[in-house]
């Protein structure tokens, strides 16, 4: 998972690093490393990721009607 995904996730939602933190069960500090590249979510984390990258693409291919 490449920093800018964790990045363009957080805008995505309109949420803050501490709230995105919050949401996947981490901490500010280590939301920040994983948005600044200087590491990787763990597998449990990468995880929780992938699901609301999915929800946000899936929300976002719903038509407006």
């Amino acid at each position: 998972m490449k920093p800018e995904d964790i990045l363009n996730l957080r805008k995505a939602l309109s949420r803050t690093q501490q709230q995105m933190a919050t949401l996947v069960g981490t901490t500010k500090v280590t939301w920040c490393r994983w948005e600044n590249g200087k590491s990787e979510p763990l597998p449990i984390y990468r995880n929780k990721l992938i699901k609301l990258i999915n929800f946000v693409g899936k929300k976002q291919e719903v038509p407006n009607e």
